[in-house]
């Protein structure tokens, strides 16, 4: 299991350099493609944390910082997707959301262009490379049972995204949504994980969690979206547009409140000691 794991981490790890490397393809793409890979190579370290302890995870902070070095880029990118999304809902393109998306577009542009983006590409490439290298050794010198410790991480991340959402229920703010968010990410590609090494009675709950990530990650960007809005309201005139957008926004934020309350409960049911003692060992 521990050499599925260092391969499973290795092919993730080469296709965030395979999408830096690519620059027949437009920057914004290589840079979410590079940041979705991350994001599964970190998955896939808390999966066997107890495996590499200490060092793996340094090692994923340094992902995670390698990843952040594009934040900036895939916000700006996610906000022209979220206001082509909302136009449908107000019958077309006003005045006031077409300016909106105008200057998304341009700090979209702006920032994927610019210089700086392209030496922090080149410089991903050669802290990637680096990482690659490091996780390598950091597998020579594992040592334990890789089943347990895979166990204990599915455990262990399946308890904190199930804390989270009671944390989402109980404070109801955009934070504590945005943790459960990320926490149900995780959660979900150790699903997929397990579910590729033979446990297709996961299958159906992939699915699951992939519609409860999807509708958390809308309600990120209409929050996200909607500070956008009330920023930059005084610079663009006030419009009853915004208004109506507002109270879209609104009614649609209640509505993926109550759906994924709804689903979470269902999919975190059970205490993290009853999904331990569903688990049987695989070989990953």
């Amino acid at each position: 299991m521990r050499q599925a794991a260092r391969r499973l981490l290795r092919v993730e790890l080469q296709g965030a350099i395979d999408a830096v490397e690519d620059d027949r393809r437009p920057r914004g793409e290589r840079i979410h493609d590079m940041r979705t890979a991350l994001k599964r190579a970190r998955a896939l370290l808390r999966l066997v944390s107890s495996l590499l302890g200490p060092r793996g995870r340094e090692e994923r902070r340094r992902l995670a910082a390698i990843a952040r070095r594009f934040g900036a880029v895939r916000d700006a990118e996610v906000a022209v997707e979220t206001i082509d999304r909302l136009i449908p809902s107000l019958g077309g393109q006003s005045s006031a959301l077409s300016a909106l998306r105008l200057r998304a577009v341009a700090e979209w542009r702006t920032l994927e262009r610019r210089a700086e983006t392209a030496q922090e590409l080149r410089g991903a490439n050669r802290a990637l490379a680096l990482a690659c290298r490091r996780t390598e050794r950091l597998f020579d010198r594992a040592r334990g049972h890789g089943g347990r410790a895979v166990a204990d991480g599915f455990v262990r991340e399946y308890g904190k995204a199930r804390q989270a959402m009671k944390d989402a229920d109980r404070l109801d703010t955009p934070l504590a949504f945005h943790v459960w968010r990320k926490g149900v990410k995780i959660h979900a590609y150790h699903v997929k994980v397990l579910t590729n090494a033979g446990a297709t009675e996961m299958a159906s709950r992939r699915d699951s969690l992939d519609a409860l990530g999807s509708l958390l990650g809308e309600g990120h960007d209409l929050t996200v979206f909607e500070a956008t809005i009330r920023a930059e309201q005084p610079r663009l005139g006030h419009s009853r547009d915004w208004e109506r957008l507002l109270a879209i926004i609104e009614t649609r934020q209640h509505e993926i409140h109550r759906r994924v309350k709804q689903l979470g409960r269902r999919l975190f049911a059970d205490s993290p000691s009853m999904i331990r003692r569903k688990l049987r060992p695989r070989p990953l």
